[in-house]
């Protein structure tokens, strides 16, 4: 439409988002196309996230969580399940069953990126990018659910080694403890 309208394409710069728009599904469950979503077009009705605190917005860091979260379904209490839309070229979130979230993983910022760079627009601009960053292992800007915390301390390592085959799974600051607890187990040996 930009482009139509008769300005240059080298002037526009697109925005690649650093967010998921996010909405509650009227039927639990179904993930076609066409499925409904509750609320209305000025009011979303889905679950806020912690951070930007907004129905219809989630960060991409808090998607990140939740996607880590889903690893542990007995925890957390619901399954994660994301996929790439081919079509659209995005990928979609769909957690605790209801909740619907549109987003962008890195690898397909970067197809969106080159897409623009083929219509030889001026460039891309990250669209809040404080909403790609993971405050809370920072310290700064808390967005922990302390519940989560806890269950995921449940889980055993029966050594250092395994915990460093499988330190994909944990957050970074819950090194420290799962190491004091093997050694803990060690000791007690």
């Amino acid at each position: 439409m930009i482009t139509k309208a008769g300005v240059p394409s080298k002037k526009v710069i697109v925005g690649i988002s650093s967010y998921g728009r996010s909405f509650h599904m009227a039927e639990p469950g179904y993930k076609e196309p066409m499925c409904q979503f509750t609320g209305s077009s000025t009011e979303s009705d889905a679950a806020k996230g912690p951070y930007p605190d907004t129905r219809g917005c989630i960060a991409s860091a808090e998607i990140r969580q939740i996607l880590l979260d889903g690893q542990y379904p007995e925890c957390i209490g619901y399954y994660v399940e994301s996929y790439h839309d081919g079509p659209s070229n995005s990928d979609i979130l769909v957690y605790n069953d209801e909740e619907w979230v549109a987003w962008m993983t890195d690898t397909t910022k970067s197809t969106r990126i080159l897409w623009v760079k083929g219509l030889n627009f001026g460039g891309v601009s990250d669209w809040a990018v404080d909403l790609n960053i993971d405050y809370s292992d920072s310290g700064v800007g808390e967005t922990e659910n302390r519940d989560i915390i806890l269950c995921h301390l449940i889980y055993k390592f029966a050594s250092l080694n395994k915990l460093v085959i499988d330190t994909n799974k944990i957050r970074p600051r819950y090194k420290p403890i799962y190491t004091l607890y093997i050694l803990n187990n060690i000791l007690n040996k």
